[in-house]
Parts: C-alpha cells; sequence; structure tokens
C-alpha cells in the first residue's frame, strides 16, 4: 500500500469512527406502565401546573420549579381528556393556537410527560441552540400499547374518554444529546393535553420505561465507508498503474 492509498485509507476510517462514536447520540423516545401518572426517574423536577393561573397563557408563564418558560398553549381544569390527579392541566390546540413552545434557562437531557387523551395531531420537536434536535410524533406509541391505557385512570373521571391514551411518555438524551428548547404542535383544534412536566439535567445511566424508539443516526455511514473502502484504494490503484503505463 502507497502513502496515497493509506491517507485515503485513514481518511475514510477516521470518517467511520466518527460515525460510529456519534451512533448512539440522540434522543430515545420510552414509555411508563399503564395508571403511571408521573415520572420515574430519580432526582427529575416536574411542573404540575396546580399553582399556574387557568387559562390562555397571553405572553409567557415561567416554572420555576423547571427553569423554563411556556409561550402560547393554555391552562385548564381537570376534565375526562386530562389532568392528572384531578387537577388542572396544560393543552395546546382547541381553536387558540396550534403551537407551544417551552424555552429551558439550561441544557435538558430528559423530559418527561403525562399525555393524556392522545391523538396523532400531537407532535413534539426538541431543539438545541436554535437548531432541530428530534421530532415525534407522539402517538406512534400507541401501536406499543394495550387497551389498558385506554381511558382516564383519575378516579373522578375514572374510564371517561374511553377511545384514547393516556400514558406517561419519556424523552431522554444519550450520548451526550442535550436540549434547551421544546415545542409543542397540533396542527389540529383537537387539543394536546398533557401534564406533569418533568425534567433532568444530569446524565441518565438507564433509559426508564420501555422504548418505543431512537432517532435514527448516521450509523450506516460506517458501513458505507467500509463498502466504499476496497472500491476506493482499487480506483486509485488503477489510477496509479494507467499512470505508469503511460
Amino acid at each position: 500500500m502507497d502513502k496515497t492509498q493509506s491517507t485515503v485509507m485513514a481518511a475514510i476510517l477516521a470518517g467511520g469512527l466518527f460515525a460510529s462514536a456519534s451512533a448512539h447520540a440522540g434522543i430515545t423516545f420510552s414509555y411508563e406502565a399503564a395508571g403511571v401518572e408521573n415520572t420515574t426517574v430519580a432526582g427529575a423536577v416536574t411542573e404540575t401546573f396546580n399553582s399556574a393561573p387557568l387559562g390562555v397563557i397571553s405572553s409567557t408563564y415561567y416554572s420555576s420549579a423547571i427553569g423554563g418558560t411556556y409561550s402560547s398553549g393554555q391552562i385548564i381544569a381537570a376534565n375526562q381528556y386530562g389532568g392528572a390527579g384531578g387537577s388542572q392541566y396544560d393543552v395546546t390546540g382547541l381553536g387558540n393556537t396550534t403551537s407551544q413552545s417551552l424555552t429551558f434557562d439550561a441544557a435538558k437531557t430528559y423530559f418527561g410527560m403525562w399525555w393524556s387523551a392522545g391523538d396523532a395531531a400531537n407532535v413534539l420537536d426538541f431543539y438545541s441552540g436554535g437548531s432541530l434536535v428530534a421530532t415525534f410524533n407522539v402517538n406512534t406509541v400507541t401501536a406499543s400499547l394495550s387497551s389498558a391505557y385506554k381511558g382516564n385512570p383519575d378516579s373522578a373521571f375514572l374510564g371517561q374518554d374511553a377511545g384514547e391514551y393516556f400514558v406517561y411518555l419519556n424523552f431522554t438524551g444519550t450520548g451526550g444529546t442535550t436540549f434547551d428548547k421544546i415545542v409543542f404542535n397540533n396542527a389540529t383544534s383537537s387539543g394536546f393535553e398533557s401534564d406533569n412536566h418533568s425534567v433532568y439535567s444530569g446524565d441518565i445511566t438507564k433509559i426508564p420505561g420501555t422504548v418505543v424508539g431512537a432517532v435514527p443516526e448516521p450509523s450506516t455511514v460506517v458501513a458505507g465507508a467500509l463498502l466504499l473502502l476496497p472500491f476506493g484504494l482499487h480506483g486509485f490503484r488503477y489510477l496509479r498503474n494507467r499512470k505508469q503505463v503511460a
């Protein structure tokens, strides 16, 4: 192998190693057992919305509990569609807005929420430094849920809204992934209901709950690079031989 081939191989392998190192980075989506309405992450802090003013968030609402500012959306009293433990909760949609942002004072590694009356229009976007990190249509979790998750589990509204799912969801940064902003999207007027927003800033050594899926990472770059390696070397060998003949 000549100097040129060695340089090419080193470059390709370096690229492969870089991709391999980042292959486990991203945000992992998981869910808790039926009936769980709170995070299971030790040390996480939670915004319950119990002390938040009721009504449309006309400007912003700052949560000192989790160190974040909510823009848009509204806080409503518990009903058949939500309100963990029969308390008030947060909602995006219902005709007043199609999105709500939650901007943190510092980067987070974990976000959890009790998702109630779930529907297919509910989408979460995670950002870091203004760049989109991941997008989840949270309704994809329903394919993994049994009928035990259907209907409101709280005593005051037990079994009501029986056709929709109620489940605690987790979004965990892995491989050094963090986020400082979350956007709740609901393109229709159906409502994106959630409660007990929990966050954590430290390292998570074990993904909570049952994993649904993770954000795709370019791990295939490694395989692609290795597949292209022999072709690249043959190509350089061909050029070298052709130059010698000429």
